[in-house]
């Protein structure tokens, strides 16, 4: 049978394993966040952009 403290370092080790794998996790979910967020940033900006130039052909139809 492992003694106390052998089982208390393998299992500090499975924990440590986890949690990098977590973090890891965590940091491709942050990226793909930042990519979306880019993403819907430049679609705004593209709408934006449509709605001055289309009050701009209104305004000269309406001059």
């Amino acid at each position: 049978m492992a003694s106390s403290s052998e089982w208390q370092g393998k299992s500090a080790q499975k924990f440590d394993g986890d949690f990098q794998a977590f973090a890891k996790a965590v940091a491709l979910m942050e990226q793909s966040l930042q990519k979306m967020a880019t993403g819907a940033k430049t679609v705004i900006t593209n709408i934006d952009n449509t709605d001055v130039q289309g009050a701009a052909q209104i305004g000269s139809f309406s001059g």
